[in-house]
């Protein structure tokens, strides 16, 4: 889900810093004299310490970790660190999306990231690396004279955390091919992580064997002359093959068609559900959205209409579609 701040960003970054002895069986290495300063910076998550020696006489304060806070102090410094370490991410109950109140720049939050775009669709990757406040990454991409795609990236990506923005829609092919060279050439030229951000996740509407419904391999069923047997690829778990040995450690993707793909791949995946978009773009583009009906043009949809029917409190239709073949 989207993430917007509910305040505008300062240019840097206040952090509240906390002296204090630590009671755990790893604090016996600390001389008398020493004590542990605990600087507390808010995150968009849980609470990030970071822990330094110092070796000047500090008042002893008692620090216990809280599984809700992160901390829990019985001093004013204390709390104000606890405070400041408590998690800064809530959600806005009117338009379902998860509000930041970190007051930190995101640059500061996402050290060592890289965008790159794939050129199904560069405005979107331009929008994402916007709202980011980073720059997005230099990759070229061509064609040799075979057609065959060449990729190259153009800057230093060792050690980086990479992000490719790259769709499954329009010529899905190339897009693909496209997708799965430029992860091989972050992988070897030493990201640490390569995540393939897919929107539109490519042939995932072939992930079980389905009998066909061609309507020449259905007369063939009928006759002596072919005994029919199910040979039907499962070509959304190819693809999870292929993105896997190209060197993908993460996969971004939304509405898969089946929730059951996220299965085909060993490496984690976050299917990502277009809904609170939806309902925020119905809320703040439609004026009379509330009398209005949510419909789905199959079975397949209805449960996706019925949880935004719900959401908006508004009726809901379902239209029954008979097809002769898949298409």
């Amino acid at each position: 889900m989207p993430v917007r701040s509910a305040h505008p960003i300062p240019a840097r970054t206040t952090s509240t810093s906390a002296s204090c002895s630590i009671s755990s069986s790893s604090s016996s290495s600390l001389e008398k004299n020493e004590t542990l300063s605990v600087i507390s910076h808010p995150s968009s998550c849980a609470s990030n310490l970071v822990c330094r020696r110092s070796t000047q006489s500090q008042p002893d304060h008692s620090i216990a970790s809280s599984a809700k806070s992160g901390i829990n102090t019985e001093t004013a410094s204390g709390e104000a660190a606890a405070a400041a370490a408590a998690t800064t991410i809530r959600t806005d109950s009117s338009t379902d999306e998860l509000v930041s109140t970190d007051p930190r720049p995101l640059q500061s939050r996402m050290p060592n990231i890289k965008v790159f775009s794939g050129s199904s669709h560069p405005d979107l990757a331009s929008r994402i690396v916007d709202r980011l406040g980073i720059d997005l990454g230099k990759v070229v991409t061509k064609k040799f004279s075979n057609l065959e795609t060449c990729v190259e990236i153009g800057e230093s990506v060792r050690g980086e955390d990479v992000y490719i923005v790259q769709s499954g829609s329009g010529e899905i092919n190339d897009n693909l091919m496209e997708l799965l060279i430029m992860i091989n050439a972050c992988k070897i030229a030493s990201a640490s992580r390569v995540t393939a951000v897919i929107p539109c996740f490519p042939y995932a509407r072939q992930d079980k064997k389905d009998k066909t419904g061609d309507d020449k391999l259905a007369a063939l069923m009928k006759t002596n002359e072919w005994k029919f047997r199910s040979r039907a690829p499962i070509s959304a778990k190819l693809v999870a093959n292929m993105l896997s040995v190209a060197g993908a450690d993460h996969i971004i993707t939304m509405d898969l068609h089946a929730s059951q793909i996220q299965g085909f791949f060993d490496i984690p995946v976050d299917n990502l559900y277009a809904e609170p978009a939806v309902l925020k773009w119905i809320r703040e583009n439609i004026a009379e959205w509330r009398n209005s009906i949510i419909v789905s043009p199959d079975a397949g949809g209805a449960k996706r209409v019925t949880s935004i029917a719900d959401r908006l409190n508004v009726e809901f239709a379902l239209i029954h579609k008979e097809r002769k073949k898949a298409n």
